[in-house]
């Protein structure tokens, strides 16, 4: 009956052992030369409202992107070396054209296709622009492509004979310098870039399986490369002394194609540059790096960074904090790169465990050995990638320190600026072991004229809720049998383990009922499409708001004004915050936990968290002045000219589920309120682990009931032995 998760037990033993092993030796970042380390000067300007979306460098170090933005198309800028400021490129482009692709032919010239598209492709342009900004020609090519079904030019580039080659998909088109087809290949896979071979007349094409094909410029023959390197997804540049620069993640490599294995470079997070918004970069005659990097933001902000090779003796140490995690996401790497431009005396240094393709329970393995061994980073982010009963075994383990104490003597920051539900989840016994930035509210939705102003329901209401909906209808839409079990039971483990004796109840007639009603369920889990959700089919759905914003979804679907409960339980509530991305724990060995709380705490602090929450993609921020700006920023109504001339309300976000359009407007007073009444319910504190190991259990032996091989009772007496057996081990571990 006892089958036991083991994993607590042994990781608390083996913690007897490490605890007091230090965390290793902290050391800056290796270089392929050990005594020199790239180091960038930076030129940042901002774009406002336009987002650059394509750039190239010439070989000066000057760079040209492409804007969009509102009411923008595409506009052409200029940085010049040197310079602080870009500036427009007046080439005769249409206003309605959108520059598509970008290039360079081997005189160095810039290449551009701007495109017009109505229902379908209208005008298709090539423009050949000098180095001076100088037109050198527009070639009309429209004619060439209007029949091809959704042709969108992607690769640009062109030979020393004055031809194009324009890539589209698996194929390549070759137009002349007269604007005439030349020749059409077709590759086995996408072509991804096309770049000029160390060899005259041969350009190189990598395609999206990773392989790399030569072109003759002289007579169009395509020539399969075999090599020893994978070329996967990343950014691409012709190198100086080899074929190829290319970027992978957080690493820049250089090889010729035929090599054995690339070399490494350097890690762009090393150099303070977040790899997720690199654009471009090229080598420099002189063995520097220009790099081109734009961030998605309110202000637009672009960066040239320049990188200079440098003795480590000229450059000011700092003391560095190890930050290690298994999926690290593009905003983490911004506020890396911005925390080690503004401390003068800490360096966070990241390490992603694992490797491409290993499995996401080995990559986790290697964070706990790490942990067990001493050899852990500072800074553990046990967010993407880990389940809460992982994330409780770890702090039951005493692996992670108390937060608490570097909080209360913190002046940047104080605890009562923070939603206390959203703080307190890694809360135990008032010592605080992890902290999410931000997070997801998650419930059941219903229509407000279905469920009244009811906040949360218990058992009984939930079925009286149902009854009076459904009537004595067997089969119940909207949840399968297990996830209405795991509903049902997640915030009600409570009433069936008594945390003071440790005693367990899972014989009692409220348990047998609970088994009951999930069973009235099928066992599809299937999303509700929006149809069975406007004709009234679904009573509740499990909702989640990661914005603001998103109780107008729950609204599109429902079709009218909806409330949000908790998961049913005999709380005050049972609405959760969940981690979104990132949970930050410090490592209880770190070596410099001080460090380590300052890269903590600036992720906590007004700018940060405000960057998270203009995201829209990470979840709510927990600090409260920051949800109230954003809230602000919501309720701002946006107008726009309709076709006729009339002013009318402009929608703020618009999306796609399946062929209808989702629009969020300007939230109302109304709205505001409820959201931020919702964050004040929050209520999911205490122990999840023992929680998801508990209903691991239920869901294991309760399928036996669902499918008709065992009856009720005897199901429920197997799952109170185990739960049992599991809630001793748990309270050993406490003890």
């Amino acid at each position: 009956m006892g089958r036991k998760t083991g994993f607590s037990i042994f990781i608390c033993f083996l913690f007897s052992i490490f605890l007091f092993a230090g965390c290793g030796q902290k050391e800056a970042p290796a270089e392929e030369n050990d005594n020199e380390v790239y180091v960038a000067e930076y030129r940042i300007f901002q774009m406002g409202e336009s987002s650059p979306y394509l750039s190239v460098f010439n070989e000066d170090g000057s760079v040209y992107f492409a804007v969009s933005g509102k009411g923008i198309n595409g506009q052409l800028f200029l940085l010049e070396a040197g310079q602080k400021e870009p500036k427009e490129m007046d080439l005769g482009i249409a206003e309605e054209a959108w520059i598509s692709s970008m290039g360079h032919d081997r005189g160095g010239n810039l290449l551009l296709v701007c495109s017009q598209y109505d229902e379908r492709l209208e005008v298709l342009e090539l423009k050949k622009i000098s180095a001076d900004g100088s037109n050198l020609q527009s070639l009309d090519i429209t004619g060439i492509f209007m029949d091809i079904p959704g042709f969108e030019a992607d690769c640009l580039t062109g030979d020393a004979r004055g031809n194009y080659y324009i890539s589209d998909k698996k194929k390549l088109y070759i137009v002349s310098a007269e604007g005439t087809l030349l020749q059409t290949l077709e590759m086995e896979a996408s072509i991804e870039d096309i770049l000029p071979a160390k060899e005259e007349n041969r350009l190189l094409a990598r395609l999206s399986n990773g392989t790399m094909v030569e072109i003759n410029e002289e007579n169009f023959m395509v020539k399969s490369l075999a090599g020893k390197i994978e070329f996967r997804q990343g950014i691409y540049t012709a190198g100086q002394e080899t074929e190829l620069l290319y970027t992978q993640g957080d690493t820049l490599y250089a090889c010729d194609v035929k090599d054995e294995a690339p070399d490494k470079l350097l890690n762009w997070t090393d150099c303070d540059i977040n790899s997720t918004n690199l654009q471009s970069f090229i080598m420099l005659g002189d063995g520097r790096i220009a790099a081109f990097s734009a961030q998605y933001s309110l202000q637009g902000e672009c960066e040239v960074a320049l990188l200079t090779k440098t003795p480590k003796e000229n450059i000011s140490e700092k003391t560095i904090i190890t930050y290690g995690c298994v999926y690290p996401n593009s905003l983490l790497l911004s506020q890396i790169v911005r925390f080690n431009k503004l401390n003068q005396q800490y360096r966070i240094e990241l390490k992603q465990y694992g490797e491409d393709g290993m499995d996401l329970g080995e990559v986790k393995d290697l964070i706990r050995m790490d942990i067990l061994a001493g050899n852990a980073t500072d800074i553990i982010d046990v967010g993407a990638g880990f389940s809460e009963e992982e994330r409780c075994e770890l702090i039951e383990a005493g692996a992670f320190e108390d937060l608490s104490p570097y909080m209360e003597k913190e002046t940047k920051i104080d605890r009562e600026d923070f939603l206390e539900g959203a703080l307190s989840v890694y809360d135990r016994n008032q010592a605080l072991y992890a902290i999410m930035p931000t997070f997801g509210l998650y419930g059941l939705v219903a229509k407000e004229s279905e469920i009244g102003d009811k906040t949360v329901v218990n058992m009984e209401g939930l079925t009286s809720l149902y009854n009076d909906y459904y009537g004595d209808t067997k089969s119940l839409p909207g949840f399968s049998r297990k996830k209405m079990l795991d509903v049902l039971c997640r915030l009600n483990i409570d009433s069936f383990v008594d945390k003071e004796t440790g005693e367990c109840h899972f014989e009692d007639d409220s348990f047998m009922q609970i088994l009951e009603f999930a069973a009235r369920f099928g066992e599809e889990d299937k999303q509700a499409d929006i149809e069975q959700i406007r004709n009234g089919e679904i009573l509740f759905m499990e909702g989640a708001l990661l914005s603001a914003a998103d109780v107008q979804y729950y609204e599109f679907l429902f079709g009218d004004a909806v409330r949000m409960i908790g998961y049913p339980a005999d709380a005050d509530s049972g609405l959760m915050a969940l981690p979104c991305v990132s949970v930050l724990s410090m490592n209880k060995q770190a070596e410099n936990k001080e460090g380590a709380w300052q890269f903590i705490c600036f992720l906590l602090e007004e700018d940060q968290q405000e960057e998270l929450g203009l995201s829209g993609a990470q979840g709510i921020p927990i600090k409260k002045s920051v949800i109230d700006m954003l809230c602000e920023k919501q309720m701002e109504v946006e107008y726009e000219m309709d076709e006729e001339g009339n002013l009318q309300e402009r929608s703020k976000v618009s999306w796609k589920i399946d062929d209808i359009t989702v629009k969020y407007y300007a939230m109302t007073e109304q709205e505001t309120e409820y959201y931020k009444e919702l964050l004040g319910r929050i209520g999911n504190t205490g122990d999840a682990g023992m929680q998801q190991g508990l209903l691991a259990i239920v869901q294991e032996e309760a399928s036996d009931y669902f499918e008709g091989m065992k009856p009720i009772e005897e199901v429920c007496e197997i799952i109170q032995s185990r739960a049992q057996n599991y809630v001793n081990e748990k309270s050993d571990l406490y003890n």
